[in-house]
């Protein structure tokens, strides 16, 4: 049965501010293997003091990323990229700059293809330069779908590869799925008691560990 984990502001990285690390036990979060040198990441919004009658907009004094990192293995980690590639964009490991060139390349053959889309509506007159250029609105298309094309290709040839690193180190996969991962919202200044991260938890007794060594509120999920 998942857990809820809930996560001080103490636990913030004092360096940064912006990275919370939950590296004790340090043991994988998934399968308990050791060691456990790869994180699996969530990012966040750490938000606190709150703007009285805000209805709109920035409701929070402070709003700020913070991603919070769950030790992995190896083979838990390579497991998950298949998965969930997006969630790996702020990783420095070779499936992060994957992650992070995947939605840059899928970024730009979207807005390519859009702009030939709307080149081809009556929302762009043809006047002056769009004259010449509003016929040729297909290259546009044609440019944005050859390359949303390629990197699918290169997305698959990565997972591919990852694949076949994942059946040496362990054919079998993860025992347990990703965590989920929310911000809480304080509405004061920050204090070391305040709870800023919730986490459920699919591994139990991982949690369980985390919050005897951290002294850190738990519940258990119905």
């Amino acid at each position: 049965m998942p857990s809820r984990l809930y996560v001080l502001y103490s636990a913030l990285n004092p360096s940064a501010q912006t990275e919370v690390i939950l590296d004790t036990p340090a043991r994988c979060s998934h399968c308990g293997s050791v060691p456990a040198p790869f994180f699996e990441t969530h990012a966040v919004k750490l938000k606190a003091k709150r703007i009285p009658h805000r209805s709109i907009g920035q409701r929070y004094r402070i709003e700020k990323r913070m991603l919070v990192r769950l030790p992995l293995c190896e083979a838990c980690y390579l497991n998950d990229f298949l998965s969930t590639p997006d969630s790996y964009a702020f990783d420095t490991t070779p499936q992060g700059k994957e992650a992070r060139r995947t939605t840059t390349l899928a970024g730009i053959a979207g807005v390519t293809a859009s702009l030939g889309i709307i080149m081809l509506t009556p929302f762009i007159p043809a006047v002056g330069i769009l004259a010449a250029v509003k016929p040729y609105w297909y290259v546009l298309l044609i440019a944005g779908v050859t390359l949303l094309i390629v990197t699918w290709l290169l997305q698959q040839r990565s997972q591919k590869a990852v694949r076949a690193e994942l059946a040496r180190i362990r054919p079998v996969g993860s025992q347990f799925r990703r965590a989920d991962v929310w911000s809480i919202a304080v509405d004061g200044d920050l204090t070391p008691t305040d709870e800023i991260v919730e986490i459920h938890m699919p591994n139990e007794d991982w949690a369980n560990e985390c919050a005897n060594l951290n002294g850190w509120r738990i519940e258990q999920s119905r």
